[in-house]
């Protein structure tokens, strides 16, 4: 498979040059798509992302200026009728050594 066939230069050639009628055509066709995520797609975008991070930037951490954030229950994380009750409070950094952990990296 050569470059221009592959799953990250479909992904850049998809982002590139994206004018604005297509980003409404895209809204309009979004909002009446169902409430599905095709798994591979999100999963090259992000791969694209750490690959240009990793490969071209030389990035091989990221600094994190903030560690904790608030996590909101699953009953009440959808329902925006609601004000949550229950925050907890989550960490980027434990939440990172979690998925090491399944990763056994």
């Amino acid at each position: 498979m050569s470059y221009n066939d592959s799953p990250r230069a479909k992904v850049t050639r998809n982002l590139a040059g994206k004018g604005r009628c297509h980003q409404q055509w895209n809204r309009k066709r979004r909002d009446k798509m169902a409430s599905e995520i095709d798994v591979p797609s999100p999963k090259v975008a992000v791969n694209v992302v750490l690959d240009h991070l990793f490969e071209d930037l030389g990035i091989r951490t990221l600094a994190l200026e903030e560690d904790l954030y608030w996590d909101c229950p699953v009953p009440e994380l959808y329902d925006m009728s609601k004000t949550p009750i229950g925050l907890v409070v989550g960490s980027l950094r434990d939440d990172a050594g979690s998925v090491a952990d399944r990763a056994e990296i």
